[in-house]
């Protein structure tokens, strides 16, 4: 594992590697634990999915987006071929047998899924305060003890959401659980964990 200037990962030969999954593929192989379940909400076009499919090597791997259309101009971003991301994901990526894709809002698709099914969530998905604490609040009861959420953008996003990801992070979780390396955040779940997405 190699760490450059940028704060990036090298593991192996993949590039780029976000310092939450870094973090989980060292910890995880500590434990001596391989047959991840893992979740990205938000994979646009799946850039980051495949790093954490060649770097976690998960039993499953959800891809949950709701690749829409939307006018994000204004919000400061351009994701305007998401129909185009979601039909690349499904041609690339989501042909892996280990992957399955999910093309829903993440306040839809989350609680459908089985409680404490996974062992590493990241969240890169709608930016805005309240809409990244719902992610937060929704994930945190599928997580495993012992599991990690993560999420991208702290303290970065365009001007009319900036530092949303971080507020909903501190709204959660206060000052407390969370590690925070260049862009990314993370927590290891435990029970005082579980009881914060059972109180809100």
């Amino acid at each position: 594992m190699f760490k450059d200037s940028s704060g990036q990962y090298t593991i192996g030969d993949v590039l780029w590697v976000r310092p939450s999954l870094a973090f989980a593929k060292n910890y995880f192989d500590k434990l001596n634990k391989y047959d991840l379940v893992c979740a990205e909400i938000g994979v646009q076009r799946g850039d980051n999915a495949y790093r954490i499919l060649r770097v976690a090597n998960p039993k499953w791997l959800y891809l949950i987006d709701c690749w829409e259309n939307i006018n994000w101009k204004e919000r400061g971003e351009d994701y305007s071929g998401s129909s185009d991301n979601y039909k690349y994901v499904s041609d690339t990526i989501g042909k892996e047998k280990n992957v399955i894709v999910i093309k829903d809002y993440s306040q839809i698709a989350l609680p459908k899924l089985e409680t404490d099914l996974f062992d590493y969530i990241y969240i890169d998905g709608d930016h805005s305060v309240v809409m990244c604490k719902k992610d937060i609040l929704n994930s945190i009861p599928l997580l495993k003890i012992g599991g990690i959420l993560a999420g991208h953008d702290y303290g970065v996003a365009c001007e009319e959401l900036a530092g949303g990801v971080a507020k909903a992070v501190r709204n959660v979780f206060g000052n407390t659980f969370v590690y925070v390396e260049t862009g990314d955040w993370w927590v290891v779940i435990d029970e005082n964990i579980k009881n914060i997405g059972k109180g809100d």
